[in-house]
């Protein structure tokens, strides 16, 4: 019998097939672009990316890829799936990228490996036993110490939430995507900024927390964004 992160995958894979069917349309979440390259009040990164290494986890479609290397990162990235990775693989056979297979808790990379963590839209995802504090262990395992995590986490006033069935006061089991592509899937979501501040602060410190409300045509995308470190 499978598992919800093994559907999930199934799911998932079959979904970026079709969106690569369609062409070669790719292009990072705002969020990303002014998270890496922006300056702001609360936020901005000193001394560029050329040499670092960069992990995109829950890379997708490989959208964050280009910029990455633009910008000079060393990058690596981890699905959920092997078709997933293979599909990628073939879109950027000519990209240095290393790519693997893995989940949020399971990272396939050694220790330390990382100097900063791309999470866009996929470290709130959870497998049937792990909790979110397991995803964040796990990302802080593989940063070297003083490391970013750039991330998103859903506002549970996100569609993806709908009729969705709450495990405890931050889990939900999803069961009315519009998508159909995540219904049995277990996400953690947040309603209050404090209490996924809480959350980051067993491993990570000086979090940086944004946040972003759109409504494309019914479906309202609000999730938190931000910037944290790992603890020296």
């Amino acid at each position: 019998m499978a598992t919800d992160s093994a559907m999930t995958g199934e799911q998932f894979s079959t979904l970026y097939r079709q969106w690569a069917a369609r062409g070669n349309h790719l292009y990072p979440s705002e969020f990303v672009v002014r998270t890496l390259l922006g300056t702001y009040p609360r936020h901005t990164f000193g001394g560029g990316w050329e040499g670092r290494a960069v992990l995109d986890l829950g890379f997708g479609d490989g959208r964050n890829f280009p910029l990455l290397l633009n910008a000079g990162a060393r990058v690596a990235g981890v699905e959920v799936a092997e078709d997933i990775v293979a599909l990628a693989r073939e879109r950027f056979a000519d990209a240095p990228v290393d790519l693997r297979v893995g989940t949020n808790a399971r990272i396939p990379f050694d220790d330390q490996a990382f100097d900063a963590v791309l999470a866009c839209h996929s470290c709130y995802y959870l497998e049937v036993d792990d909790r979110f504090d397991d995803n964040l262990a796990e990302i802080a395992r593989v940063l070297r110490p003083g490391g970013h995590l750039i991330f998103s986490v859903p506002h549970t006033d996100n569609f993806i939430f709908r009729d969705a069935k709450a495990i405890d006061r931050h889990t939900f089991k999803i069961a009315a995507d519009p998508y159909a592509s995540r219904n049995g899937t277990r996400l953690a979501g947040f309603a209050d900024r404090g209490d996924l501040e809480l959350a980051l602060y067993r491993h990570f410190a000086n979090v940086r927390l944004g946040f972003q409300d759109d409504d494309f045509y019914g479906i309202r995308v609000a999730f938190h964004f931000g910037v944290a470190q790992r603890r020296v």
